[in-house]
C-alpha cells in the first residue's frame, strides 16, 4: 500500500472519530442547562477541532478521487503529482476550513487556559471588554487571516511535500515565500499556542496547583450555578447533607478545571508531529523514507484527533462526568422501578 493512501485512511479514521466526538461533546453541553465559562470555551474549541476533522475528510474524499491511480504517486517521497490541482476549487475550500477551524481551535485553547489562570487568580467577572477581546482572537482574527490568505492566493494544493493528503498552503517558486505563508496561515499560531499554554499550565500549577490545594476558590459561576440548581429543583434537604453536595460538587468542578490545565499537553501530543515536519521541511533536514512515512502516518492520526481525544479525556476518562451520568441512569432506574410497583399494587 502506497503512503500516501495508508495516510489517507488512517486520517479518514481519525478524523471521522473526531467527528463523531464532537457531536457527542455538542450532545452533552447541550443537555446541560447551567454552564460555566469554562466549559462553553470547551465548546468553541471543539467547533475548531469539528471543522478541521470535516475538512481533512473533505481533503480524503479529494484526494481518492483525483489520485486513485498510482502513477499519479511518486514511490519514493511520499508526494503528489499534479499540474491541476491547485486550481482545483474543492482544495482551496477544504483549505479554508481545515486553516480557520485550526485557528479557531488554538485561539480558544488559549483562552481557556488564560481564563483558567485568571480565575485562580480571583478574577472571575470578566468584563465585556474581556468578552469581547476573548470573541474577537477566538473567531474574528482566524477569519482575518484566512481571508488575507485566500486572497493572496496562497491557499491550495501543497503535493503533500509538508502536510499529507489534504490542501494547505499551495506550492510556491520560492521556497521562503512558502514558509512564510505557512507560518502565517497556522503554523507561527500553533507554536505561539505552545508557549502560551505551557506558560499558563506553569502558573497555574505554581499558583494553586490547578484548585487542589486547600482554600483554594472557585469561580463564582460555578458557586452560583450549583445554588440555582438546588432553587430550580426546590430541594428540600439539611443543612449537613446540602454541604456534603455542594461539597462533592465542588470537587467534581475542580478536577473538571484540573483537566483543562493539560489542554497544552493534548494540543502537543497530537499536533507534534506536523511541526516536525514543518521544521524538517525549513532547515531543509534530509531524513529516511521509512522515517518521513511514519511522520507521515503520525501525523495524519493526530492532526484529525484532537476533538475524539479531548472528549475522551474530558468526558469519558471523568470520573465526575462518570459518576453524574450513572447517578442520572441509576435515578432512572429508581423511578421505574416505583412506577413499576404502583401498577402492580394497582393491579391488585
Amino acid at each position: 500500500m502506497h503512503c500516501l493512501l495508508r495516510a489517507t485512511i488512517i486520517t479518514f479514521v481519525s478524523s471521522g472519530l473526531s467527528v463523531i466526538s464532537g457531536i457527542l461533546i455538542f450532545i452533552e453541553y447541550s443537555l446541560n442547562l447551567h454552564h460555566d465559562r469554562l466549559a462553553t470555551m470547551f465548546v468553541f474549541m471543539t467547533i475548531g477541532d469539528f471543522m478541521y476533522a470535516v475538512g481533512y475528510i473533505v481533503g480524503d474524499m479529494r484526494y481518492y478521487d483525483l489520485y486513485e491511480e498510482i502513477d499519479n504517486v511518486t514511490s519514493t517521497n511520499c508526494s503528489i503529482v499534479s499540474d491541476d490541482a491547485s486550481n482545483d476549487l474543492l482544495c482551496k475550500g477544504q483549505s479554508f476550513v481545515t486553516t480557520y477551524g485550526s485557528l479557531v481551535s488554538f485561539a480558544w485553547t488559549c483562552n481557556l487556559l488564560i481564563t483558567l489562570y485568571l480565575y485562580y487568580r480571583g478574577h472571575d467577572r470578566p468584563s465585556r471588554l474581556r468578552e469581547g477581546i476573548l470573541h474577537f482572537v477566538g473567531w474574528i482574527l482566524p477569519g482575518i487571516i484566512v481571508i488575507s490568505a485566500v486572497s493572496a492566493g496562497a491557499l491550495g494544493e501543497d503535493s503533500a511535500e509538508y502536510s499529507g493528503p489534504w490542501c494547505w498552503v499551495r506550492d510556491f517558486p520560492s521556497k521562503g515565500e512558502r514558509i512564510l505563508w505557512m507560518l502565517f496561515a497556522g503554523k507561527f499560531w500553533e507554536i505561539l499556542t505552545y508557549i502560551i499554554t505551557f506558560v499558563m499550565f506553569v502558573l497555574c500549577m505554581k499558583l494553586t496547583s490547578c484548585g487542589r490545594k486547600e482554600g483554594a476558590r472557585f469561580p463564582e459561576d460555578v458557586t452560583n450555578q450549583r445554588r440555582f440548581v438546588r432553587m430550580e429543583d426546590n430541594e428540600d434537604v439539611d443543612d449537613q447533607s446540602q454541604n456534603r453536595e455542594d461539597q462533592k460538587h465542588y470537587e467534581d468542578q475542580s478536577l473538571m478545571m484540573w483537566r483543562f490545565c493539560f489542554a497544552w499537553i493534548i494540543l502537543v501530543v497530537t499536533r507534534c508531529f506536523g511541526t516536525t515536519r514543518f521544521f524538517l521541511y525549513v532547515f531543509d533536514v534530509q531524513v529516511s523514507d521509512k522515517a518521513n512515512e511514519w511522520l507521515l502516518n503520525l501525523q495524519s492520526f493526530g492532526d484529525g484527533s484532537l476533538a475524539f481525544v479531548n472528549f475522551v479525556f474530558y468526558l469519558i476518562t471523568n470520573p465526575a462526568v462518570v459518576r453524574k451520568y450513572w447517578k442520572q441512569i441509576r435515578a432512572r432506574s429508581g423511578n421505574d422501578e416505583m412506577s413499576n410497583n404502583e401498577n402492580l399494587n394497582v393491579n391488585e
